[in-house]
């Protein structure tokens, strides 16, 4: 979870969320209202959305992609996209400026662990997830990696998921501060940490007040090795 990852600055960031409920009562379309008076709109993401969604990539920084993918990359396969968009695959969501709905700003996903290249198959109930979120450079530390995030945390339970996790680099500060905020076990594996966030408990953490966490986390997982007919931001997804 965690910048251009999934955890951002901490939902204090945030004036007002407007959370618009579309099927089975999860919150799949939203608006969102941002510390600087920016609005922006949420919807699930579509096949279609995959030449702006690497026009996001093109614009951010080689930093902000690494901290997302914990490597270098530019853009996503059109067989990455398909599989990442997929509803056997979880849930992604695209981002963009309320009065720009063709600039596509942030990328977010709760993707099922038994996604193709994610991980390990699993067929019993929804199960863990993963969290990972890829956020415009220049809209970083605005609040909207932290609306992104909660709204996502609260899908993601709505859904079923006992848990979401995600890679994050051990020198993302920002993210990490985030997910300990959020009431996640974050454990240290070398160079990254593995962030759990459980989903069981109904008296999550209160957030408290953290910059700059924008950007960086990296669910498990390669989006090259998506299904052949095709991640992500965090294992690998778009983002």
């Amino acid at each position: 979870m965690g910048g251009p990852t999934a955890w951002s600055p901490p939902y204090a960031a945030v004036r007002d969320t407007y959370a618009h409920p579309a099927g089975a009562g999860t919150a799949t379309d939203w608006t969102s209202l941002l510390r600087d008076g920016a609005t922006t709109r949420t919807r699930l993401a579509a096949t279609g959305d995959l030449p702006s969604v690497n026009a996001l990539h093109a614009r951010c920084s080689p930093q902000s992609l690494a901290l997302r993918y914990l490597t270098g990359r530019r853009h996503l396969s059109a067989a990455e996209w398909r599989a990442l968009v997929a509803p056997s695959a979880g849930l992604t969501w695209v981002t963009h400026p309320a009065d720009e709905p063709d600039r596509v700003i942030a990328v977010t996903h709760v993707l099922r662990t038994g996604t193709p290249g994610l991980g390990t198959a699993r067929d019993a109930g929804p199960g863990p997830a993963e969290l990972a979120l890829l956020v415009d450079d220049i809209w970083q530390n605005r609040g909207l990696g932290a609306a992104l995030t909660r709204q996502a945390v609260t899908v993601a339970r709505q859904r079923g998921h006992s848990e979401l996790h995600a890679l994050v680099l051990a020198d993302n500060r920002p993210a990490l501060a985030l997910a300990r905020s959020l009431g996640a076990a974050v454990t240290p594996q070398g160079s990254q940490c593995t962030v759990r966030l459980s989903l069981t408990r109904r008296d999550e953490a209160a957030p408290r007040r953290s910059r700059g966490a924008d950007a960086g986390v990296h669910p498990r997982g390669n989006p090259r090795r998506a299904a052949p007919d095709g991640t992500t931001t965090a294992p690998s997804p778009a983002g």
